[in-house]
């Protein structure tokens, strides 16, 4: 309803960021955008076909986690909760984790991915699944965004499991909310 409240009557220009997209889709995102033609108008991480936009190197910088996580702590059994499966911003965080792994010699192990939503509960169902059910034993779990990645903290450490003694926890997007946590989670 919010959303709808802007037209192009009351606003000059629209700087519209990939976020919207994990709630409406790529499709509503982009039916979003058309309704505000020929204002001036750029997406955020999200490329969308006659506009302007401006992505990220997301794939570099989950690389660079991926190289922290590996080089500086010693981790080796490294979990990880995708993005939303239509998303490309999330698939360049999980090929970037892939290859990491194979670029430090680590084997790929399935069992050690969970799917995700961008959201909340998806990270402590990938607990839920990954520890619970799998029974998977990990260093480290890294999500491919913040929400996910506290959401999971919030789930290993209602188990008992001690963040970040037991199970390291990495998120991405460097949220605010993340610094505020206990502890502080590593984005």
């Amino acid at each position: 309803i919010l959303y709808d409240l802007v037209s192009s009557s009351n606003i000059d220009g629209l700087i519209v960021t990939g976020g919207l997209g994990h709630y409406i889709g790529p499709e509503g995102l982009r039916h979003f955008c058309e309704r505000f033609r020929p204002l001036p108008l750029v997406s955020l991480e999200v490329l969308l076909d006659g506009f302007p936009s401006i992505i990220p190197d997301f794939y570099s910088g989950m690389c660079a986690l991926m190289r922290h996580l590996v080089e500086d702590h010693g981790y080796r059994r490294i979990a990880f909760i995708r993005g939303a499966a239509d998303s490309k911003t999330g698939e360049d965080r999980y090929r970037a984790y892939l290859d990491s792994l194979s670029r430090f010699g680590i084997p790929f192990d399935p069992h050690l991915i969970a799917p995700g939503t961008w959201f909340a509960p998806s990270g402590a169902d990938a607990v839920q699944l990954l520890v619970d059910e799998r029974r998977v034993s990990l260093d480290a779990l890294v999500a491919a965004n913040d929400y996910m990645a506290i959401d999971a903290m919030q789930a290993l450490q209602a188990r008992g499991i001690r963040v970040p003694e037991e199970v390291a926890v990495a998120g991405f997007d460097n949220l605010e909310i993340g610094r505020s946590m206990v502890p502080q989670l590593t984005t």
